[in-house]
């Protein structure tokens, strides 16, 4: 994957619904929070080019999230006559090219978001037991195409409210630790 042109060597871990982070670390924040590791994350998550094309990751996420309702002109259908080995459905090329390489990015991000955050024990996995992109990518019934495909809207919401909820997190954590009494000095 790329992100701002630099090829990314983080791998993401798409397993449960929530996962154990691995290093779980917050970094201090004595430049405040606008030069913390998080807002760092921030800003280069509204603005990662990722290998879609679509553009930054916000707007590609957004682009998918367009995509509320699957036409046929995002469905390829190879037929009754096709090869008994391949499924019948699955979604485009570019489709698909752009769906994956959102939802890896997504994920990278929630990661090492949630990374950030010492209290935090496990993140939001996007693709749980990577079950929806293989569906997405060849299936003999349209009707399990759709499920997936309203299942892994669904689950792109929640990774966008999963986000948000991390940068909240770790502002609330930044605030209490400036409050903390043994930050102050003492009478």
């Amino acid at each position: 994957m790329v992100l701002n042109g630099q090829p990314s060597n983080v791998a993401p871990v798409i397993t449960d619904m929530e996962s154990e982070l691995k290093v779980p670390q917050r970094l201090p924040m004595e430049e405040g929070f606008g030069e913390s590791p998080m807002a760092q994350l921030m800003q280069e998550y509204s603005s990662a080019v990722i290998e879609s094309q679509l553009g930054p990751m916000e707007m590609s996420i957004m682009w998918v999230l367009s995509l509320e309702e699957l036409t046929l002109d995002h469905i390829m259908d190879r037929g009754e006559d096709r090869n008994s080995r391949l499924p019948r459905y699955h979604l485009g090329k570019a489709t698909m090219d752009n769906v994956c390489s959102v939802v890896t990015a997504q994920q990278i991000f929630l990661q090492q978001a949630a990374a950030l955050i010492v209290e935090r024990k496990s993140h939001f996995i996007v693709d749980p037991g990577n079950t929806l992109i293989p569906i997405l990518q060849g299936t003999s019934s349209l009707r399990q195409l759709y499920a997936a495909w309203k299942a892994l809207i669904t689950r792109i919401k929640l990774g966008v409210k999963a986000w948000e909820k991390y940068m909240a997190e770790y502002q609330l954590q930044a605030d209490v630790a400036v409050l903390s009494p043994l930050s102050t000095l003492s009478c």
